[in-house]
């Protein structure tokens, strides 16, 4: 596995951070954590909260998107050849046998569910803060 051609594992390490490993917060789902803002002191400490965990959340998106890169790429070159030729055989082995070594890279695994878990409660913050900052507008 080149670093040219797979997401090194130092990527992936670059995008986890100490709070990867599962914590109170991880185990308990950030939906019953985050409810409707109904303070400007709540509203502070979402906004502390999103902003403490964006930069990992962006680390990681960084580490996945070059994955992802790397296959657009691969599939751009199968595309160019004609289909059955050895160069569109050995193209289309190259992506199977790359993405595999992904599925079992444990630690690219951990970056995509902390990514994707990320995603999922930084989307769930931002909502609320933009709701209460919404109803706070159409109070004034």
């Amino acid at each position: 596995m080149s670093v040219d051609h797979m997401m090194d594992t130092t990527d992936v390490s670059v995008g986890l951070s100490a709070s990867t490993t599962p914590t109170e917060t991880d185990s308990e789902p950030y939906t019953l954590q985050y409810r409707t803002i109904v303070s400007g002191e709540q509203r502070s400490r979402y906004k502390e909260d999103f902003n403490s965990q964006y930069n990992e959340y962006r680390n990681l998106h960084k580490a996945i998107d070059k994955v992802s890169k790397r296959f657009s790429h691969l599939e751009e070159e199968l595309r160019q050849q004609d289909e059955g030729t050895s160069a569109w055989q050995r193209i289309k082995s190259q992506i199977v046998r790359e993405y595999k070594e992904n599925l079992r890279d444990a630690k690219y695994r951990e970056a995509k569910r902390r990514f994707h878990h990320l995603h999922e409660k930084l989307a769930h913050i931002k909502r609320l803060v933009l709701e209460w900052d919404t109803t706070q507008t159409c109070r004034s």
